[in-house]
């Protein structure tokens, strides 16, 4: 199979047509599918398929199961247009799911949940990290999407439109339920059974019953809700960077460069060893542009500290050459960093960026990152540079494999992920992430380990 980045679906090309045409500077040829219209975009090493999957839940799953037995994506991502169901939604909401149920089945004479189908688990959920970086951008008060309100929750799918005739039956058997379309949980199904990453992202076009407020709007159309679904989708595929490229805040594409992760790093460095900023006059004019165009929102003030902080890390790499910073450290200190920067007007990127990304760009070695801003590394591992070796990624892979087995589970990401969490051994083990990252996807990982999905 051949691996892309995402495969993002939508059932009507008229909810397709604003996510290709955002898609600014990329390739988009057709391709063949006998159950859908598809495309493969492509931009640098980023590579999509798009496939308009027709309308319902049989449409849906067959042309998506017919994509994956073809190509092997980071993640699925549905979007377009659907149904407001809570009591207070509103025309143009874009509902981000966080699990997702099938409200036209009904087994509960069997013993089964409202919802759920026969056999199959009650609720099925979206990625954690699709869903993280969903809540950064509904998080943030201001910049490029503060025209939009973000909800995120439970969304239900059947091949029955919801009316004035049965929303309040709806209602009352899914009352945490925000929106309904005829798709969604057929994707969600499907990506569960492959171990694939999944978040459908939909924007309100109808509400399920008039509202009881006669001035609030129950229509709007379907090219205005479907932009701002794919205009969110777009950049939660950016925010958690299955997108090989980065976004400035402008749109054209653009790479952090060498003096921008070296800043990440003399940043991360002073946060460290809690240092306080200091006079930044002396940091070269390059610098300062650079970090402009990433942190060109902040207020004057602020620039300034991280200005002041950067350069408090750079001498201190000069002082010591043997100051500690572990790639644990960076992350540590950069989670706090996007916390307090999700509180001011956001940038369409994060920096600074993960240490995966510093990582990668330093030769694949941890300990490369650290030469390149004059400290010494650590004695230990050969070349010292990755934090774990090729030994490690599959012990932690087959560890978790035989626990799941032994619990009667099946070895998923999202299980991995809980896993770790569960059995304390996050920051011992890589994360599902480092994984999925080190074997280019989560099957590719399972199969390397020795278990191959059916």
């Amino acid at each position: 199979m051949k691996a892309v980045n995402a495969v993002v679906i939508s059932a009507m090309k008229e909810e397709m047509a604003p996510f290709i045409k955002l898609l600014d500077g990329y390739q988009v040829t057709e391709i063949k599918s006998p159950f859908a219209t598809a495309y493969h975009v492509n931009k640098g090493r980023s590579n999509l398929i798009l496939m308009v999957t027709k309308i319902g839940m049989t449409a849906c799953a067959s042309a998506l199961g017919w994509a994956l037995s073809k190509y092997d994506p980071r993640a699925v991502i549905s979007i377009g247009s659907a149904g407001g169901l809570a009591a207070d939604s509103r025309v143009n909401q874009v509902i981000v799911g966080s699990e997702y149920l099938n409200s036209g089945a009904d087994g509960t004479v069997f013993g089964y949940e409202r919802g759920q189908v026969p056999g199959q688990p009650a609720k099925f959920y979206s990625d954690t990290q699709l869903l993280d970086a969903a809540r950064t951008i509904g998080a943030e008060k201001y910049g490029p999407f503060s025209d939009l309100t973000i909800r995120i929750g439970q969304m239900l799918s059947s091949d029955a439109f919801v009316t004035d005739a049965n929303v309040g039956d709806t209602r009352q058997a899914f009352p945490q339920a925000l929106s309904t379309d005829m798709e969604t949980h057929a994707a969600a199904q499907v990506c569960a059974a492959l171990n694939i990453p999944f978040v459908s992202i939909r924007a309100i076009s109808d509400l399920c019953g008039k509202p009881d407020d006669q001035s609030v709007s129950f229509h709007a159309e379907l090219d205005v809700v479907a932009h701002s679904a794919a205009r969110i989708a777009l950049e939660v595929l950016y925010r958690a960077t299955v997108l090989d490229i980065v976004r400035s805040a402008h749109g054209p594409t653009q790479h952090f460069n060498k003096t921008t992760l070296k800043s990440a790093l003399y940043l991360m460095l002073a946060r460290r060893h809690r240092l306080e900023p200091v006079d930044f006059s002396r940091v070269p004019e390059r610098v300062v542009n650079d970090l402009s165009t990433h942190l060109h929102y902040l207020p004057q003030a602020s620039f300034e500290r991280v200005l002041g902080e950067v350069t408090a890390g750079y001498l201190l790499a000069k002082e010591d050459a043997n100051a500690a910073l572990t790639a644990k450290d960076y992350d540590t200190q950069r989670t706090k960093i996007v916390a307090e920067l999700t509180e001011m007007p956001p940038t369409q990127f994060v920096w600074p960026p993960t240490s995966q990304t510093i990582i990668k760009r330093f030769n694949g070695y941890w300990n490369d990152a650290l030469n390149a801003i004059g400290l010494t590394p650590r004695r230990g591992r050969a070349r010292g540079g990755l934090k774990y070796n090729d030994k490690d990624y599959l012990f932690a892979v087959r560890s978790y494999i035989v626990d799941a087995q032994h619990a009667g589970a099946q070895p998923s990401f999202n299980g991995y992920t809980k896993w770790l969490k569960d059995t304390g051994k996050s920051g011992q083990l890589p994360s599902g992430a480092a994984i999925r990252q080190r074997f280019g996807s989560w099957k590719e990982a399972l199969a390397a380990a020795g278990l191959r999905p059916d």
